[in-house]
């Protein structure tokens, strides 16, 4: 013992002596100066012009200005100026102004209760530590003033030879963004780019802003113009505007939704699911109508719309939230783009929750023709990809979140229903319903495959009153049929149908294989999925880990309607399947089902736990598609028609189970208009 305490002793002896630095050596802590510290927070405020600007604009809205004009040079790099007709600044106040931290915007000093767009008051200062700003401000019946900063440095505040009057207002020019920072400079793209995103700016800003006026000039020319909108209901002004902004192909296209609680209150207008795109740049969201950044609402939002949109593929929507200021921190980032929520899980459950049922009550509308045939879009796909890895960590978490809450004794995973399997056997003779085993054909000559189709509807999906459903662009759901009389099937799998307003295309595939799916999940719930026992087994050859991992979650892959048994180290023997599938597609199924189990990374170790939601319903969605007809499969005008009444049934019949859209209508408007006849 008395050892080791010499050791370390010894160890630690070197420590205490070593040797002193000079001090000639020695680090000094330096105070930087005052052009350092604006040029440091300028690098923190300002990332490009586009910054600069909404810096800017927001001042003017806090100033109350009923009309702003934003013009710029060279993307904004030599030249912003922002011009409002605000209440303006005495000379006392101007010359504060560009001082850092110096603000007019929290008098109390409070900043749990933020009610202004700027409140740390460090826009102006590190735009002028990094520019050559004017500043020209005049009160009503004040003379105008001015004062001019160049790199930090402040001049003497003086009257403007602008003309006075009764008017108020401001105008901030801004000349050679980061002449004084050439690195930063360097880093800026071409104009045309930065001037896009300056523009991308202000119509943000605009849109929680409907009743300013704005306009945006370039080079002397006028690239936006959003008058005020003068409606006195918000919800209506809000809408008006979006429409100016993001047109009237969006706004014609979109639900609104608004609902509100003790605590907070959503307003929104999103987009229908066959409207997305491959990007997220369409995706706008408020809280107290600041635009703000958030991956988690933006995966909370895409959770929401689940597979009735195409995977990396996202909605497009404008979401206004209103909460009071103490529920949130907004001064979490340089920008003020990021905000911190008191209680975020209950925000997102909020958001789930009125999303899912503004997208249930809209299940049945579809894009309309005259956007399907401009929607050819284009945009940068790794961005895509980039953004879509942030959103799907979102969504993950937001399903957690939601299996725990939302799914009211689910507890998040479908429970394992016992078995109740129908053994409903056909007789050979006897045509199969479109709710069973629909890949069941018989040939009646070598070119030609046909498939019945009959009436599988049930009380549960009939439409009863439709009045509430919406009547507006594409079909008008109040018809009888409102998809119409089958005519003609093209190229052996879209069913062209004539209506009252038009015709309608309906892909068949995507369509039997949403109502197949739907109808699988029902049966799931209520323990009813019917199987097939095979008189002769089916042998399904699998590798050693396959078998394992299938063999350890048998119990729960019976509740799908597969029996199986191991028949050697290399194969299954397959027993009994759903009576949906054919024993070809289902030994296709077990392989897809495997698949499934290894991205959810379940082994032996799991074999008591219960499937995640999620993973029944792809399991179920792959049932699905495997059971549905197929693209060269033909179907009789009955069989068409059987299809379509069954579409007008289901409520969630727009999209197939991977989002595309299982039927597109055309008005006689639009085919007017494609044959110019208008």
């Amino acid at each position: 013992m008395d050892a080791k305490v010499e050791m370390q002793e010894k160890t630690l002896e070197p420590l205490s002596q070593a040797p002193m630095l000079e001090e000639s050596s020695t680090p000094k802590i330096q105070r930087l100066t005052q052009s350092v510290i604006n040029r440091i927070s300028a690098g923190e405020v300002l990332e490009r012009p586009a910054a600069a600007v909404k810096e800017l604009v927001e001042n003017a809205l806090d100033a109350n200005a009923t009309r702003i004009r934003i013009t710029i040079r060279h993307g904004g790099k030599s030249l912003i100026r922002v011009q409002d007709d605000g209440i303006g600044m005495s000379k006392d106040n101007l010359l504060l102004a560009t001082e850092r931290h110096a603000t007019s915007k929290l008098a109390s000093g409070n900043l749990t209760e933020i009610h202004t767009f700027g409140f740390r008051g460090e826009a102006l200062a590190a735009i002028a530590a990094v520019s050559r700003m004017t500043i020209t401000t005049h009160q009503r019946n004040q003379e105008p003033i001015e004062i001019f900063v160049e790199g930090g440095r402040i001049g003497a505040c003086k009257t403007s030879a602008q003309q006075g009057g009764q008017q108020g207002g401001t105008s901030i020019e801004v000349q050679d963004l980061f002449f004084a920072t050439p690195a930063r400079l360097r880093f800026l793209r071409g104009d045309a780019y930065e001037s896009a995103l300056v523009l991308r700016q202000i119509e943000s800003i605009a849109m929680a802003n409907s009743s300013i006026e704005f306009e945006f000039f370039e080079e002397k020319r006028r690239k936006l113009h959003l008058p005020a909108v003068s409606n006195s209901i918000a919800f209506q002004a809000m809408q008006e505007r979006i429409t100016q902004v993001l047109g009237s192909r969006f706004t014609d296209n979109a639900f609104p939704l608004s609902s509100q609680n003790q605590r907070m209150r959503l307003q929104a207008l999103c987009a229908l699911p066959t409207v997305n795109t491959n990007r997220s740049a369409k995706q706008f969201i408020y809280v107290n109508d600041r635009p703000i950044q958030d991956k988690s609402l933006s995966g909370t939002i895409r959770f929401a719309y689940g597979d009735s949109i195409p995977a990396r593929r996202f909605p497009i929507f404008v979401m206004f939230l209103n909460l009071p200021a103490r529920e949130v921190d907004v001064n979490v980032h340089p920008s003020k783009t990021e905000v911190r929520f008191r209680d975020a899980q209950a925000l997102r459950l909020f958001i789930l929750s009125t999303l899912k049922n503004g997208l249930d009550k809209h299940a049945r509308r579809e894009a309309n023709a005259e956007y399907r045939l401009g929607a050819i879009e284009g945009g940068n796909p790794q961005n895509s990809v980039e953004h879509s890895k942030h959103i799907e960590d979102a969504i993950t978490s937001v399903a957690q979140i939601a299996n725990r809450s939302l799914l009211k004794g689910h507890r998040g995973y479908a429970s394992a229903p016992p078995s109740k399997h129908l053994d409903e056997k056909k007789p050979t003779n006897q045509p199969l319903t479109l709710a069973e085993g629909l890949n069941e054909t018989t040939s009646n000559s070598p070119q030609q495959e046909k498939v019945y189709i009959q009436d599988y509807s049930d009380k549960a999906t009939s439409l009863g009153d439709s009045s509430d459903i919406f009547t507006g662009a594409g079909i008008s759901w109040e018809s009888e049929h409102p998809l119409g009389e089958a005519k003609a099937c093209l190229h052996k799998n879209y069913v062209v149908a004539q209506n009252k307003d038009g015709f309608v295309l309906v892909d068949s595939h995507a369509a039997h294989e949403r109502l197949l799916y739907e109808r699988l999940k029902r049966d799931y719930a209520s323990q009813r999925i019917a199987v097939q026992k095979l008189l002769i087994p089916e042998i399904v050859p699998l590798s050693a880990s396959d078998l394992q991992m299938i063999e350890a979650q048998g119990k729960s892959i019976r509740h799908f309607g597969f029996l199986f048994e191991l028949f050697d180290e290399n194969n299954l023997s397959l027993h009994e399947i759903p009576a949906l599938l054919r024993s070809g597609s289902a030994i296709t199924m077990i392989e897809d089902l495997c698949a499934l189990l290894r991205e959810e990374n379940l082994t032996d170790s799991d074999a008591t736990s219960l499937l995640s939601s999620s993973l029944v319903d792809r399991i179920l969605s792959k049932i699905a598609c495997h059971a549905a007809v197929r693209s060269n499969q033909i179907l009789s005008i009955e069989e068409m028609n059987t299809l379509l009444r069954n579409l007008e049934k289901e409520p969630k019949s727009g999209q197939c189970n991977h989002g595309r859209p299982t039927y597109i209508s055309f008005s006689i408007k639009e085919l007017e208009k494609l044959f110019e006849r208008r």
